[in-house]
């Protein structure tokens, strides 16, 4: 399953986005538009601009009042087609890329940032253009995807960043910790020992306890218990999934253990969570366009 899709559109119309599980990344090849989120966040974007929007975030992007929005349009996966602004736009699944989890809601990073200060990320946005014209296989998008990740993270953060999410950040940066990681957000219903953590990033038990430890700032067991609730709130948004299920999805041999974890994280239990949300059903990775 491809995980990371990206696509070039134009827009002619205005075009309603449900995130869903997916993250969105958003770049202004051509021309003007307006972002607008369902909560009332506005921004003017124009060419030049990035914008990415985190998963379970609903957002329109329209064309400026007065621009000329009456040319046929074809609905397709990612927008519409065929005149307009010229819009890169892509996807990911909320298990594509972990350091996703260390950006912002909206991450907005005007033209000028990235033609004076930001000269690797404009570099990988033309190479992934490159790609998607030539036609390149899946797993250089998803590399092409992390590394704008990377890039993204340390705008937001910058001299800003602080607590847990720059310790993420700094858990990236080490290839050891990254790759442990990297682990645990694969398969966090499994039951990973330290041991079998430290054999898989070449450490020692005890090496590998310190070191994740020392950069994360908890050690590797907490931090799965963490992810393990993170991916559980994430999955209880969707009301088609049994409250059963998700506890075996995400490592709880019973749903009296998931429902005791998930109290002691979030303060309720996951059912009052999912009650608190109000959600509508939906399918996801679904664009339309507005009526």
């Amino acid at each position: 399953m491809n995980n990371v899709r990206y696509e070039s559109v134009d827009l002619v119309d205005v075009v309603d986005v449900d995130c869903c599980d997916d993250s969105v990344f958003i770049y202004i090849k051509s021309g003007q538009c307006v972002f607008s989120s369902i909560g009332g966040e506005t921004k003017n974007l124009s060419a030049g601009d990035i914008m990415s929007v985190l998963a379970r975030t609903e957002f329109k992007l329209m064309l400026p009042s007065g621009m000329d929005d009456d040319k046929g349009a074809v609905i397709t996966e990612f927008g519409l087609q065929e005149g307009g602004v010229s819009i890169l736009i892509g996807r990911e699944t909320h298990d594509a890329n972990d350091l996703i989890q260390v950006l912002p809601e909206y991450v907005y990073i005007p033209a000028d940032d990235v033609a004076t200060d930001l000269h690797r990320l404009r570099s990988i946005i033309r190479n992934l253009e490159s790609a998607l014209e030539d036609g390149m296989p899946p797993s250089y998008t998803r590399r092409l995807s992390e590394l704008i990740a990377i890039e993204l993270a340390m705008y937001a953060g910058g001299a800003a960043m602080s607590g847990q999410k720059a310790r993420w950040f700094e858990g990236f940066s080490d290839q050891k910790i990254s790759l442990a990681i990297t682990a645990m957000q694969k398969t966090p219903q499994r039951d990973w020992t330290l041991m079998e953590l430290g054999r898989l990033v070449g450490l020692s038990r005890s090496v590998f306890a310190v070191r994740f430890h020392e950069i994360m700032g908890i050690p590797a067991g907490a931090y799965l218990r963490k992810l393990r609730i993170n991916y559980a709130a994430e999955l209880l948004k969707n009301p088609h999934k049994p409250i059963p299920e998700i506890s075996l999805r995400v490592g709880y041999k019973s749903e009296s253990a998931f429902n005791k974890a998930f109290k002691r994280d979030r303060g309720v239990t996951p059912g009052a969570f999912r009650a608190s949300l109000d959600v509508e059903p939906v399918e996801s990775g679904t664009i339309r366009a507005s009526n």
